[in-house]
């Protein structure tokens, strides 16, 4: 969903214009081509390319990080070296609030670096992309202008943290979720829980009380 926004806003902001002294050997059906050669190129390359761009700077938001941040706030919340699913269950909305708000500060952190960072850089090497798209059919008679917005941190800034937010927002305070959430995590902890587990804790079922 980010990412086609993404390539979306892009197509939007890199046009290409057709000189009013075009002549006759300039095909309107070059031109149409032309476009559509460019959302596509555009579309393919933005969307290919963001997600290794968030992979890079979100480490703190992969699974395995995420895995090792509940099962230590769990062991805060529930000290005992056997860990009920009721505790867990007791602490849900403690545990997820720990969490919402490790998520918002690393998503904070992320987004800043990407759109300051990465998007510029994407933006400039789409425009050389299209730019060489436009040479390849800017052939005798066609007077064809790229055309493109002047980068602006601020709004994709606003467009990035607005798409993202309401994301996390609907799911953070979707109780019945976050309750499911929890309990979740309590079995899938018992079942993959070991005697050499960092935490050497233990997990253990019981009635689910919610």
């Amino acid at each position: 969903m980010l990412s086609r926004t993404i390539s979306n806003r892009f197509r939007e902001e890199i046009q290409i214009d057709t000189m009013e002294d075009n002549d006759t050997r300039c095909l309107p059906l070059d031109v149409q081509l032309l476009k559509g050669q460019i959302s596509g190129a555009i579309g393919s390359f933005i969307e290919d390319k963001l997600p290794n761009v968030w992979n890079e700077h979100a480490k703190a938001l992969d699974k395995p990080s995420l895995e090792y941040l509940i099962e230590h706030v769990a062991r805060d919340l529930c000290p005992s070296n056997v860990v009920l699913n009721q505790c867990l269950a007791e602490h849900g909305r403690q545990l997820l609030s720990y969490i919402s708000h490790h998520i918002e500060a690393q998503l904070g952190t992320t987004i800043s670096h990407i759109v300051q960072h990465d998007i510029p850089h994407l933006f400039q090497t789409t425009q050389i992309q299209v730019a060489s798209l436009l040479t390849h059919f800017n052939h005798p008679g066609c007077h064809l202008e790229l055309n493109h917005s002047k980068y602006n941190n601020s709004a994709w800034l606003d467009l990035v943290t607005d798409l993202i937010s309401h994301d996390v927002k609907d799911l953070l305070h979707d109780v019945g979720r976050i309750e499911d959430s929890v309990y979740q995590f309590a079995i899938s902890a018992k079942t993959s829980s070991s005697p050499t587990s960092s935490l050497n804790h233990r997990f253990i079922d019981t009635p689910h009380t919610m």
